[in-house]
């Protein structure tokens, strides 16, 4: 049965209650002719006579007693609790034939019983606290005190009146009285911190036990074929060789100490000390990858690999610079002449950029370029989905974050990058350090041990650009 919620205010008690009486009688009603059997003309004890037995009718104003008078009257013919409770509980000795309900609607008919019982106890509640004295409405106080005030107003003898309401103390919502507690919002207001976003960008591959991860790379290639007429003799100066790197895996860690009777005394302790923990550590991981320098045991970063982009470059007379050749260049031209120049060192086969990496106010300033008739501007190769939350320009994903510093972007391939991790995120927490036992404080560590492995024949696959103000100025046609 659905649970009834409902506000009553003073004076209608009476009234939801004989509604709720009707609704079960209906009931049985619909269902046999137990209608005929209770009948509906019982004596009810109205609020005229609750009022006079509790002794406060000499003392109520005439317009209470009219209202009473006038509810009594409306409320003629229905039953009051205690004869109703009597009558269920002989319906409820009938059979089933004798009632001539089914078993689901004699079911249905208990739920009903069930729900009038605590409406029962909800309106005795209201009737202890309001007709009595006891838990007077903060409202009704308020006027009483005003000694005559509200009288006045309702006779144009006043033009306005002020009302100061009593606390809550002394109010009564049948679940809690004299209390001035306040509803507590669960949780605990969390500080701004980022999201870290460059784990998710690179494939992530497991490590097991292992320290080092070693690769090889050619450094040099020649490739000689010839022409040959017939059976010839040719010569050949084909040549590749190759050299063995390696990168070391590196630790990141924080820790922090807690008072074990904290993690007893309050619930929530230790789950923000882990949130702490966590976020502290994996947002230490996420700026290494961004912007460490490699050199042990920093990590090795996007920033360390990629080459600074420059409009003059030919990359060896193979390419014609852009400098000087773009008309009105804005942040999405810089982005295409920074993939066109990876996809040429790429030879057109070996990189193709996915990824833009911008600072997020940078983004939005993206948002409001205009032309000379003050319109916005979107070029046919930049793409937003739906909302407006993500952009891709020539196929590449724009991924803003606040740690990407200022007026700088990054352009790159994420298939030549692959983060290489070691037993993933770890977290303990132990009191054996020093005289931790003693003290009882505890030491809770969060470590992770990683690092990024860009190959130094993939670095060409990675560009930034650190003053986009410069870049676009030089782009610019004279």
């Amino acid at each position: 049965m659905k649970k009834l919620t409902f506000k009553i205010r003073k004076g209608t008690k009476n009234l939801i209650l004989g509604l709720s009486i009707l609704g079960i009688l209906g009931l049985a009603a619909k269902h046999t002719a137990i209608a005929r059997k209770a009948s509906p003309t019982i004596a009810l004890v109205g609020m005229v006579a609750s009022m006079k037995k509790k002794g406060i009718w000499e003392t109520a104003t005439p317009e209470t007693k009219a209202f009473a008078e006038a509810q009594d009257e409306a409320m003629k013919g229905l039953v009051d609790l205690e004869t109703l409770d009597e009558k269920l509980k002989g319906y409820a000795a009938l059979s089933l034939e004798e009632k001539g309900l089914t078993k689901e609607q004699m079911a249905e008919f208990k739920d009903m019983v069930d729900g009038y019982k605590a409406i029962a106890i909800k309106l005795k509640k209201l009737e202890d606290s309001g007709l009595n004295g006891k838990g007077e409405n903060p409202v009704m106080a308020a006027l009483k005190d005003e000694k005559g005030l509200f009288q006045k107003f309702l006779k144009k003898q006043e033009k306005s009146i002020d009302m100061e309401l009593k606390s809550a103390e002394t109010m009564d919502d049948g679940n809690m009285t004299g209390s001035t507690l306040g509803y507590r919002v669960p949780g605990i207001g969390q500080l701004p911190v980022r999201a870290p976003f460059m784990l998710d960008i690179f494939t992530t591959v497991p490590l097991g036990s292992l320290e080092f991860i070693k690769f090889m790379d050619q450094t040099t290639i020649t490739r000689n074929a010839q022409n040959v007429a017939g059976i010839a003799t040719s010569n050949s100066t084909t040549n590749v060789t190759w050299q063995e790197y390696n990168i070391q895996i590196t630790k990141v860690r924080d820790f922090i100490y807690l008072n074990i009777d904290m993690l007893s005394d309050y619930d929530f302790v230790l789950g923000e000390l882990q949130r702490l923990i966590n976020s502290s550590v994996i947002l230490k991981a996420d700026n290494g990858l961004l912007l460490d320098n490699g050199v042990y045991p920093n990590l090795h970063s996007v920033n360390e690999k990629s080459s600074e982009f420059s409009a003059a470059n030919t990359l060896g007379g193979t390419i014609t610079a852009f400098a000087g050749t773009v008309q009105s260049p804005n942040f999405y031209d810089l982005a295409v002449c920074m993939a066109s120049q990876i996809v040429a060192l790429g030879q057109d086969k070996s990189y193709m950029p996915d990824t833009i990496l911008l600072n997020t106010v940078d983004e939005f300033k993206q948002l409001l370029v205009k032309d000379n008739l003050n319109q916005y501007l979107l070029p046919p190769f930049v793409v937003r989905n739906a909302d407006g939350t993500e952009i891709k320009i020539k196929g590449m994903k724009v991924r803003s974050n606040p740690n990407v510093p200022a007026n700088t972007c990054y352009v790159f391939d994420s298939s030549k990058g692959t983060i290489y991790m070691r037993k993933g995120f770890g977290l303990e927490m132990a009191y054996n350090n020093n005289n931790d036992f003693e003290h009882e404080v505890a030491t809770m560590k969060g470590y992770m041990r990683l690092n990024l492995l860009i190959r130094n024949v993939d670095a060409n696959a990675f560009m930034k650009c650190s003053n986009i103000t410069a870049a676009l100025a030089t782009l610019a046609t004279a």
